[in-house]
């Protein structure tokens, strides 16, 4: 069972963690949310913290972008943190880069797109029709729980 749970931070938000128990500690629980929508949000938050969920991590906003791309995604950002403090949930930012790192994934946005999804659903065992903001998650989610040492 996962103690994190992930968003990558955007206007359709992808979150995952892990729950229950099995051969590769447990099985994924993926979504997408609108932030904006802040009684669904809440109620991802309470469902996970159902299943033992104890923290967040949160994709930063990419610099690389556009500034009016750059503004949505730090508001998104902003109401993921305000939900999670809502929720009494610590959280921790961490940049997309980390996580790319991590997995070695490398190129144009495209191609780190397709390597996460085929990272989340081939190695990591998330169901195959998540999207890639939903394999973004479960990326980032496996990233903090082997970092943290939590997983």
């Amino acid at each position: 069972m996962s103690r994190i749970i992930a968003f990558d931070a955007a206007t359709n938000t992808g979150w995952a963690y892990r729950y229950g128990s099995g051969p590769c500690k447990g099985e994924w629980n993926t979504g997408i949310v609108k932030p904006r929508d802040w009684k669904t949000l809440d109620a991802v938050l309470r469902k996970a913290q159902s299943h033992g969920v104890k923290e967040a991590v949160i994709e930063d906003c990419y610099l690389g972008v556009n500034p009016k791309t750059h503004k949505v995604l730090a508001i998104m950002q902003g109401l993921i943190i305000a939900a999670c403090d809502r929720a009494g949930l610590p959280y921790e930012v961490i940049p997309a880069a980390t996580w790319h790192a991590d997995l070695g994934l490398t190129g144009p946005r495209e191609d780190r797109k397709r390597g996460a999804k085929m990272i989340a659903t081939r190695v990591l065992g998330a169901a195959g029709g998540i999207t890639s903001d939903e394999a973004d998650a479960v990326c980032l989610c496996d990233m903090a729980e082997r970092t943290k040492g939590r997983g």
